[in-house]
Protein backbone atom coordinates (compact mmCIF):
# COMPACT_ATOMS: atom_id res chain seq x y z
CA UNK A 1 0.00 0.00 0.00
CA UNK A 2 1.47 3.40 -0.96
CA UNK A 3 2.33 5.28 2.21
CA UNK A 4 1.41 8.56 0.53
CA UNK A 5 -2.20 7.40 0.16
CA UNK A 6 -2.43 6.23 3.77
CA UNK A 7 -0.92 9.49 5.06
CA UNK A 8 -3.29 11.64 3.01
CA UNK A 9 -5.29 13.41 5.76
CA UNK A 10 -8.60 13.16 3.91
CA UNK A 11 -8.12 9.47 3.15
CA UNK A 12 -7.00 8.74 6.72
CA UNK A 13 -10.08 10.38 8.27
CA UNK A 14 -12.35 8.79 5.67
CA UNK A 15 -10.90 5.36 6.50
CA UNK A 16 -11.44 5.91 10.21
CA UNK A 17 -15.03 7.13 9.81
CA UNK A 18 -15.96 4.42 7.30
CA UNK A 19 -14.38 1.66 9.39
CA UNK A 20 -16.38 2.53 12.49
CA UNK A 21 -19.60 3.07 10.52
CA UNK A 22 -19.34 -0.13 8.49
CA UNK A 23 -18.06 -2.09 11.48
CA UNK A 24 -21.08 -0.99 13.52
CA UNK A 25 -23.42 -1.88 10.66
CA UNK A 26 -22.01 -5.38 10.25
CA UNK A 27 -21.89 -5.97 14.00
CA UNK A 28 -25.49 -4.86 14.44
CA UNK A 29 -26.54 -7.03 11.51
CA UNK A 30 -25.47 -9.99 13.68
CA UNK A 31 -26.66 -8.71 17.07
CA UNK A 32 -30.05 -7.23 16.17
CA UNK A 33 -31.57 -10.54 14.96
CA UNK A 34 -30.37 -12.15 18.20
CA UNK A 35 -32.05 -9.31 20.10
CA UNK A 36 -35.28 -10.00 18.23
CA UNK A 37 -35.10 -13.68 19.13
CA UNK A 38 -33.83 -13.61 22.71
CA UNK A 39 -35.48 -10.42 23.96
CA UNK A 40 -38.59 -9.99 21.83
CA UNK A 41 -39.27 -13.70 21.39
CA UNK A 42 -39.35 -13.83 17.58
CA UNK A 43 -38.55 -16.96 15.61
CA UNK A 44 -35.40 -17.15 13.51
CA UNK A 45 -37.32 -16.43 10.30
CA UNK A 46 -39.27 -13.66 12.01
CA UNK A 47 -36.04 -12.07 13.21
CA UNK A 48 -34.68 -12.15 9.66
CA UNK A 49 -37.78 -10.39 8.34
CA UNK A 50 -37.62 -7.87 11.19
CA UNK A 51 -34.09 -6.94 10.08
CA UNK A 52 -35.39 -5.60 6.74
CA UNK A 53 -36.09 -2.04 8.00
CA UNK A 54 -32.53 -1.77 9.30
CA UNK A 55 -31.02 -2.92 6.00
CA UNK A 56 -33.45 -0.79 3.98
CA UNK A 57 -32.50 2.20 6.12
CA UNK A 58 -28.83 1.78 5.23
CA UNK A 59 -29.64 1.65 1.52
CA UNK A 60 -31.95 4.67 1.77
CA UNK A 61 -29.43 6.73 3.73
CA UNK A 62 -26.63 5.93 1.29
CA UNK A 63 -28.78 6.84 -1.71
CA UNK A 64 -29.94 10.15 -0.22
CA UNK A 65 -26.45 11.17 0.90
CA UNK A 66 -24.99 10.31 -2.50
CA UNK A 67 -27.55 12.46 -4.30
CA UNK A 68 -27.19 15.36 -1.87
CA UNK A 69 -23.43 15.43 -2.37
CA UNK A 70 -23.95 16.73 -5.91
CA UNK A 71 -25.82 19.78 -4.64
CA UNK A 72 -24.15 20.65 -1.33
CA UNK A 73 -20.91 22.52 -0.84
CA UNK A 74 -20.52 21.13 2.67
CA UNK A 75 -21.19 17.53 1.72
CA UNK A 76 -20.26 16.12 5.14
CA UNK A 77 -23.35 17.57 6.79
CA UNK A 78 -25.85 14.85 5.77
CA UNK A 79 -23.50 12.20 7.14
CA UNK A 80 -22.87 14.11 10.38
CA UNK A 81 -26.60 14.57 10.90
CA UNK A 82 -27.19 10.92 10.04
CA UNK A 83 -24.58 9.78 12.55
CA UNK A 84 -26.12 11.99 15.24
CA UNK A 85 -29.51 10.37 14.62
CA UNK A 86 -27.98 6.89 14.65
CA UNK A 87 -26.14 7.56 17.92
CA UNK A 88 -29.32 8.82 19.59
CA UNK A 89 -31.20 5.76 18.32
CA UNK A 90 -28.59 3.38 19.72
CA UNK A 91 -28.57 5.19 23.06
CA UNK A 92 -32.35 4.82 23.19
CA UNK A 93 -32.02 1.10 22.52
CA UNK A 94 -29.32 0.84 25.18
CA UNK A 95 -31.37 2.63 27.83
CA UNK A 96 -34.69 0.98 26.97
CA UNK A 97 -33.44 -2.49 26.06
CA UNK A 98 -36.25 -4.94 26.75
CA UNK A 99 -38.87 -2.24 27.31
CA UNK A 100 -39.54 -1.17 23.72
CA UNK A 101 -42.09 -3.04 21.62
CA UNK A 102 -41.37 -4.58 18.25
CA UNK A 103 -42.72 -1.64 16.24
CA UNK A 104 -40.67 0.88 18.22
CA UNK A 105 -37.50 -1.19 17.80
CA UNK A 106 -38.17 -1.49 14.07
CA UNK A 107 -38.52 2.30 13.72
CA UNK A 108 -35.39 2.98 15.77
CA UNK A 109 -33.27 0.43 13.89
CA UNK A 110 -34.49 1.86 10.57
CA UNK A 111 -33.36 5.32 11.70
CA UNK A 112 -30.01 3.91 12.86
CA UNK A 113 -29.52 2.18 9.53
CA UNK A 114 -30.33 5.33 7.59
CA UNK A 115 -27.86 7.31 9.67
CA UNK A 116 -25.08 4.78 9.17
CA UNK A 117 -25.81 4.59 5.45
CA UNK A 118 -25.17 8.29 4.92
CA UNK A 119 -21.50 7.81 5.84
CA UNK A 120 -20.68 5.28 3.13
CA UNK A 121 -20.91 7.38 -0.07
CA UNK A 122 -19.49 10.50 1.60
CA UNK A 123 -16.32 8.78 2.79
CA UNK A 124 -15.87 6.88 -0.48
CA UNK A 125 -16.23 9.93 -2.73
CA UNK A 126 -14.14 12.13 -0.42
CA UNK A 127 -11.27 9.62 -0.40
CA UNK A 128 -11.39 9.17 -4.17
CA UNK A 129 -11.52 12.92 -4.67
CA UNK A 130 -8.46 13.52 -2.47
CA UNK A 131 -6.00 11.41 -4.46
CA UNK A 132 -4.55 11.61 -7.95
CA UNK A 133 -6.57 9.96 -10.69
CA UNK A 134 -4.10 7.11 -11.09
CA UNK A 135 -4.52 6.32 -7.35
CA UNK A 136 -8.32 6.00 -7.44
CA UNK A 137 -8.21 2.21 -7.43
CA UNK A 138 -5.68 2.12 -4.62
CA UNK A 139 -7.66 4.53 -2.43
CA UNK A 140 -10.89 2.61 -3.04
CA UNK A 141 -9.24 -0.72 -2.27
CA UNK A 142 -7.68 0.62 0.94
CA UNK A 143 -11.05 1.99 2.06
CA UNK A 144 -12.83 -1.30 1.36
CA UNK A 145 -10.13 -3.27 3.17
CA UNK A 146 -10.37 -1.22 6.34
CA UNK A 147 -14.18 -1.25 6.25
CA UNK A 148 -14.10 -5.05 6.13
CA UNK A 149 -11.52 -5.09 8.91
CA UNK A 150 -13.74 -2.83 11.00
CA UNK A 151 -16.64 -5.22 10.49
CA UNK A 152 -14.58 -8.22 11.62
CA UNK A 153 -13.43 -6.40 14.75
CA UNK A 154 -16.93 -5.15 15.59
CA UNK A 155 -18.49 -8.61 15.29
CA UNK A 156 -15.80 -10.06 17.57
CA UNK A 157 -16.22 -7.21 20.09
CA UNK A 158 -20.01 -7.35 20.18
CA UNK A 159 -19.91 -11.12 20.45
CA UNK A 160 -17.46 -10.95 23.32
CA UNK A 161 -19.68 -8.46 25.17
CA UNK A 162 -22.76 -10.63 24.64
CA UNK A 163 -21.15 -13.92 25.62
CA UNK A 164 -19.31 -12.35 28.53
CA UNK A 165 -22.49 -10.75 29.80
CA UNK A 166 -24.37 -14.03 29.60
CA UNK A 167 -21.63 -15.79 31.56
CA UNK A 168 -20.54 -18.53 29.20
CA UNK A 169 -18.43 -20.17 31.88
CA UNK A 170 -21.46 -20.36 34.14
CA UNK A 171 -23.63 -21.95 31.50
CA UNK A 172 -25.30 -18.71 30.43
CA UNK A 173 -26.04 -19.91 26.91
CA UNK A 174 -27.68 -23.09 28.15
CA UNK A 175 -29.79 -21.06 30.57
CA UNK A 176 -30.95 -18.71 27.84
CA UNK A 177 -31.80 -21.63 25.57
CA UNK A 178 -33.82 -23.31 28.32
CA UNK A 179 -35.78 -20.13 29.09
CA UNK A 180 -36.67 -19.51 25.45
CA UNK A 181 -38.98 -16.51 25.08
CA UNK A 182 -38.75 -15.88 28.82
CA UNK A 183 -35.07 -15.01 28.54
CA UNK A 184 -35.84 -11.39 27.65
CA UNK A 185 -35.44 -9.82 31.11
CA UNK A 186 -32.22 -11.76 31.63
CA UNK A 187 -30.42 -10.85 28.42
CA UNK A 188 -31.87 -7.38 27.68
CA UNK A 189 -29.29 -5.53 29.85
CA UNK A 190 -26.47 -7.33 28.03
CA UNK A 191 -27.80 -6.14 24.68
CA UNK A 192 -28.01 -2.68 26.21
CA UNK A 193 -24.25 -2.80 26.66
CA UNK A 194 -23.82 -3.88 23.04
CA UNK A 195 -25.91 -0.95 21.79
CA UNK A 196 -24.01 1.47 24.04
CA UNK A 197 -20.66 0.31 22.62
CA UNK A 198 -22.09 0.62 19.10
CA UNK A 199 -23.09 4.21 19.87
CA UNK A 200 -19.56 4.89 21.11
CA UNK A 201 -18.12 3.49 17.87
CA UNK A 202 -20.33 5.76 15.78
CA UNK A 203 -19.33 8.71 17.95
CA UNK A 204 -15.67 8.04 17.15
CA UNK A 205 -16.58 7.81 13.48
CA UNK A 206 -18.43 11.13 13.72
CA UNK A 207 -15.35 12.82 15.21
CA UNK A 208 -13.20 11.48 12.37
CA UNK A 209 -15.75 12.64 9.80
CA UNK A 210 -15.90 16.10 11.37
CA UNK A 211 -12.09 16.32 11.09
CA UNK A 212 -12.10 15.28 7.42
CA UNK A 213 -11.41 18.26 5.15
CA UNK A 214 -14.03 19.08 2.53
CA UNK A 215 -12.08 19.52 -0.68
CA UNK A 216 -14.00 20.72 -3.75
CA UNK A 217 -15.24 17.74 -5.72
CA UNK A 218 -13.90 17.17 -9.22
CA UNK A 219 -16.20 18.38 -11.96
CA UNK A 220 -14.30 16.70 -14.79
CA UNK A 221 -11.93 13.84 -15.34
CA UNK A 222 -8.65 14.51 -17.10
CA UNK A 223 -5.60 12.35 -17.81
CA UNK A 224 -3.86 10.88 -14.80
CA UNK A 225 -0.52 12.52 -13.99
CA UNK A 226 1.88 9.76 -13.14
CA UNK A 227 5.24 10.77 -11.76
CA UNK A 228 7.94 9.27 -14.04
CA UNK A 229 10.38 6.88 -12.41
Amino acid sequence: LPVAVLLNPVVAMAILAASFAMGTFIGLSIMVPLYFQLVLGLTASGAGLALIPFAAGVMTGATLAGRLMMHLRHYRRPALIGLAVAILGLLLLALEAGRLGLLAVELVTAAVGMGVGTVLPVTTVAAQNAVALHELGTATGVLNFFRSLGGAIAVALFGAILLGGLGVEAGGLELVASLGAGAGPLVAPVFGHVFAVAALGLAIGAVALARMAERPLRTSVGPSHVTPE
